[in-house]
C-alpha cells in the first residue's frame, strides 16, 4: 500500500514530492505559488509503516516564517488526522497533504507589529487590530522567515551599513564587513537586491551618509570655532599680563 499512495502523492504534487522509499518516506515542500507573497512555507515529511493504512502515518513538519508552538500545533493536528484515518482503515498521505496546504494558504500573510516601526503589519484576517494602528505600506518576508515594510527594512538595513563602515574605519578596528544586510530580528544576512528592496535601501544610505558627512562638517566647524575662542581667550590673556607687567614696570620707576 505505501508504494500505491506515493505513486499517488507523485502524481498530484509532482516535483513538490521526495520519495525516499528505503525508509518509505515522502517528504513536501508546501509553499505559496507566488514567491513574493511567500510568508509561509510548510516541509512535511510522511513516513509510512509497514501495516498501513491499518496503522496511522506519522506525521513531522518545520514551519518557516510561523512560531514554533504554530508548528507544533500543526503537526499534532496532521497526526490526529492520520490517526482517525488509520481507524477506518483508510488511506491518510493526500489528506495530511491537502490539510497542510490549507493550514498554510490560511495564515500567509504578514502577522504582528514590524519590530522596527512598531506599527501592525496589513492583516486583512485580523479585525481585532484598530485600522489606525495598521502601516499598510507593502511587506517584505527575508530569508529567515522575518517580515518587515519594505521602507522599514531598507531603512534600518542603510543605517546599519553606514555604522558597520563607520566602525570599520576605525583606527585599529577589527570590524569586518560581511556581503548582504542582516535582519533587523535574528541578525542572519540576505540580498536586498534579490528582495527588490536594493534601490531604496541605496537611496536611504545616501541619505544617511549625506547626514552623516553634514554632521562631520558641523562638528569640524564647532571644533574649529572653540579652538579659535580658546586662542582669543589665550591671546587676551597674555596682552592683560603684558599691560600688568607694564604698569608695575611703570610703578618702579617712579
Amino acid at each position: 500500500m505505501a508504494e500505491q499512495e506515493f505513486e499517488t502523492l507523485r502524481t498530484i504534487f509532482n516535483d513538490a514530492v521526495d520519495i525516499d522509499e528505503g525508509s518509505s518516506t515522502a517528504k513536501l515542500a508546501l509553499q505559496p505559488e507566488d514567491d513574493a507573497m511567500e510568508f509561509i512555507r510548510v516541509e512535511l515529511a510522511i513516513k509510512l509503516p509497514a501495516n498501513y493504512p491499518e496503522e496511522a502515518a506519522c506525521c513531522s513538519c518545520n514551519v518557516w516564517g510561523e512560531h514554533e508552538d504554530e508548528a507544533e500545533s500543526l503537526e499534532q493536528e496532521l497526526q490526529e488526522l492520520a490517526e482517525e484515518r488509520a481507524e477506518m482503515a483508510c488511506e491518510s498521505g493526500y489528506e495530511i497533504v491537502e490539510h497542510a496546504r490549507m493550514w498554510m494558504y490560511d495564515r500567509n500573510h504578514p502577522r504582528g507589529r514590524c519590530i522596527i516601526c512598531l506599527a501592525w503589519m496589513h492583516n486583512p484576517h485580523d479585525s481585532a487590530v484598530p485600522d489606525d494602528d495598521i502601516n499598510e505600506d507593502s511587506v517584505c518576508v527575508l530569508p529567515c522567515g522575518h517580515c518587515f515594510h519594505e521602507e522599514c527594512a531598507a531603512h534600518w538595513a542603510a543605517t546599519t551599513q553606514l555604522a558597520s563602515e563607520i566602525s570599520a574605519s576605525q583606527p585599529n578596528s577589527s570590524s569586518e564587513q560581511l556581503p548582504g544586510q542582516p535582519c533587523a530580528y535574528c541578525r542572519q544576512r540576505y540580498d536586498a537586491d534579490q528582495l527588490g528592496i536594493g534601490n531604496m535601501l541605496h537611496e536611504f544610505y545616501l541619505a544617511a551618509r549625506m547626514e552623516h558627512e553634514e554632521q562631520l562638517r558641523q562638528e569640524a566647524e564647532q571644533k574649529i570655532e572653540a579652538l579659535a575662542r580658546l586662542q582669543a581667550q589665550k591671546d587676551e590673556d597674555k596682552q592683560r599680563q603684558l599691560n600688568e607687567q607694564e604698569v608695575r614696570d611703570m610703578a618702579v620707576c617712579y
